[in-house]
């Protein structure tokens, strides 16, 4: 059980820096658009 704690913690850790990619790729988008 322990070894599939593991691998969702990682999934979590992974999907969250790609998420704070994404968001920091739209911010940069919408300000682009601003200008």
């Amino acid at each position: 059980m322990r070894v599939l704690d593991g691998f969702a913690t990682y999934d979590l850790e992974e999907f969250h820096r790609e998420l704070v990619l994404v968001l920091v790729l739209h911010e940069e988008a919408e300000r682009l658009a601003a200008e």
